[in-house]
Formats: C-alpha cells, sequence, structure tokens
C-alpha cells in the first residue's frame, strides 16, 4: 500500500502531536520567509483554548495540519473560525489531505456554532486559491485600513 492509498484520519491534536506540529509550522514559516518564533511551551500553552489545531494522520505519522482561531461578528451576534494556517508535508500534497483538513475546519466550525470560516492565501498562490474556490468559498474585497499596536 502507497502513501496515496492511505486515508489520513483527521483529528484535534493531542500532546503527542506537538512535536511535529511545531515542525511543519516552522517549514510554513520558512516558506514565506519569516522567523518563526513559536515555541513548545507556546503551542502547548494555546492550542487547546486559545485556538484549535487539526492534524492529518497517515500510518502513524502527522502528515499535515491546520490552525484555526476563533474570530466573530459582535454587531451581528456571530462566531466565526479563520483558517490561519493549512500545511501539508510535501511528499502527502496533492492527495486530498488538504481537502480533508478544510472539510474537517469546516465541520469543526459548524460543531462551534460559527457562521462563517474565513482564509487568506498568498496572491500569487493561485493553486491553493482554486481548492478554496472548489470547497465552495467566495472571493472578499479587502476590509480597509488595519493597524496595530505590538503590546
Amino acid at each position: 500500500m502507497t502513501q496515496a492509498d492511505t486515508e489520513p484520519t483527521i483529528r484535534i491534536a493531542c500532546e503527542e502531536d506537538f512535536t511535529a506540529v511545531l515542525a511543519m509550522v516552522n517549514a510554513l514559516a520558512a516558506h514565506h520567509g519569516d522567523t518563526p518564533a513559536l515555541t513548545q511551551d507556546a503551542l502547548r500553552r494555546d492550542a487547546r483554548g486559545w485556538y484549535h489545531v487539526m492534524v492529518a494522520e497517515a500510518e502513524n505519522q502527522i502528515v499535515g495540519y491546520a490552525a484555526l482561531l476563533p474570530t466573530g461578528q459582535l454587531q451581528f451576534g456571530v462566531r466565526g473560525i479563520d483558517l490561519h494556517h493549512l500545511y501539508v508535508l510535501e511528499n502527502r500534497r496533492g492527495q486530498g489531505v488538504g481537502k480533508g483538513l478544510i472539510d474537517a475546519a469546516i465541520n469543526h466550525a459548524r460543531k462551534q456554532g460559527c457562521a462563517y470560516v474565513t482564509v487568506g492565501t498568498d496572491p500569487d498562490n493561485l493553486a491553493a486559491q482554486a481548492v478554496y474556490l472548489a470547497r465552495g468559498f467566495e472571493p472578499r474585497a479587502g476590509a480597509g485600513a488595519r493597524f496595530r499596536l505590538l503590546i
């Protein structure tokens, strides 16, 4: 049986998954030219309540993850989830792992009583954009000026 034949199990990450998830976070950051600062302790602290991490596991190996951050629209009284990160190991890409993680994120958001799921991609990542469009996501126009204060 090849890797492509093995359907991954998708679930909420547990303590034993954090080393693999951290390595993938670092790989995704490097891909985007970022210097990662996430530590195992920070991941452990936050991945159980501040945000959720879903993992795809096949043959006792974590092959991908999705990080889901809470969001909302207070004025409308609705909850949402931002699909903040989606990463699949290079040797498992094109095998449906990412689509499975997206679908699991949508189902998780529904179970949390969310009204929507948002996601952002690099403007040049047309392949990812096509996947999200195929899953039913709609493009959003810019939300205007945004600001940040480091505290």
